[in-house]
């Protein structure tokens, strides 16, 4: 069975982040363009 951090190593990780001060649209915009489910928020706090 495939685990997603198995399949994270093949991926550039900055696919998966984006910064918090991101929009909700910039965010859907990217989890569209790079077929994602779901993003990680990098940085911050």
């Amino acid at each position: 069975m495939d685990l997603v951090k198995d399949n994270v190593v093949y991926m550039d990780e900055s696919n998966l982040n984006i910064l918090p001060e991101a929009t909700v649209v910039e965010a859907a915009k990217k989890m569209r363009d790079k077929k994602l489910s779901a993003l990680i928020v990098a940085g911050g706090g």
